[in-house]
């Protein structure tokens, strides 16, 4: 049985969670931008990563949706990630808030 946890957020919440082991994130819809220990990814409507175990804060609108990672690792961490905090905001043309 595989475990799922969805969190719909609106315009300016907040969310923190700390996730034990790594995890599957994907954006159902919306826009969002997560912090995973300092670094960023941001995904837009139907892109998904897998991000690390540690504490994550994400911001956005819409519907995320946190479920166990699948067998391979995802190999588009290093399209989406932005880097360390306060590094900058657009990656390949792409702008996340």
């Amino acid at each position: 049985m595989q475990h799922q946890l969805r969190v719909e957020l609106a315009s300016h919440e907040v969310l923190v969670i700390e996730l034990p082991s790594a995890a599957q994130v994907r954006a159902v819809s919306g826009t969002h931008w997560l912090t995973v220990d300092g670094l960023d990814v941001c995904l837009a409507p139907g892109e998904r990563e897998t991000i690390p175990a540690g504490k994550v804060l994400a911001e956005g609108h819409g519907l995320l949706e946190f479920s166990k990672p699948a067998a391979q690792p995802s190999q588009g961490l290093g399209r989406r990630l932005l880097g360390r905090s306060g590094q900058g905001a657009m990656l390949l043309g792409k702008v996340c808030f």
